[in-house]
């Protein structure tokens, strides 16, 4: 680029990708929040406050998601890496979004479970053991280690309640030997 664009074509080209690179961050970091504050903190915590309130909670949000963000990028050496962590989270919590399909036991807190043990999981490999597995062994062991995991919390924990299992029954009709003692109180 620098031996083919003039000099004015050279700087556009420059702040247009800056804006490109400042648009994506800035999206990420108001999804991130709108998450955190709609779908976790209003959900669970803090349920009848007037918008402002959470207005500046998700504010907090995004000054946290940036701090994380900024350690993250510090941290990691190329793209690779961060991929790595990506797929390792995905790995261990593939199976029971799959599962989902297929067996009524599973309820939130099996994948809540398997969502924070599988990122557990991840960063330990990256932050404790880095250079100790190699990348399948990583996989292999965090896939193993986060299905015994929800698998247990799933069998200590009770099943959906009837209700929700109904609806999903009627919207979805999932398939699999796992529905089939629910299908006549979903029918």
């Amino acid at each position: 680029m620098i031996s083919f664009l003039p000099s004015g074509l050279l700087g556009l080209l420059v702040a247009s990708l800056i804006a490109a690179f400042m648009s994506t961050i800035s999206t990420h970091l108001n999804w991130g929040s709108s998450y955190l504050v709609h779908d976790f903190y209003r959900r669970f915590y803090v349920k009848d406050k007037s918008e402002k309130h959470y207005v500046l909670v998700g504010r907090v949000f995004t000054v946290l998601l940036m701090i994380i963000s900024a350690f993250f990028a510090l941290y990691l050496n190329n793209s690779l890496q961060a991929f790595g962590i990506i797929l390792q989270i995905g790995a261990g919590t593939g199976l029971i979004f799959i599962l989902r399909w297929f067996w009524y036991r599973i309820n939130v807190y099996s994948e809540l479970t398997a969502m924070i043990v599988s990122f557990i999981v991840a960063l330990g490999f990256e932050f404790i053991f880095p250079n100790n597995f190699s990348v399948e062994e990583k996989l292999i062991i965090g896939v193993t280690v986060t299905t015994i995991c929800w698998l247990l919390i799933t069998l200590i924990t009770p099943p959906s309640n009837l209700e929700t299992l109904q609806n999903f029954y009627k919207k979805i009709q999932p398939g699999g030997p796992g529905w089939k003692n629910y299908r006549y109180f979903c029918v």
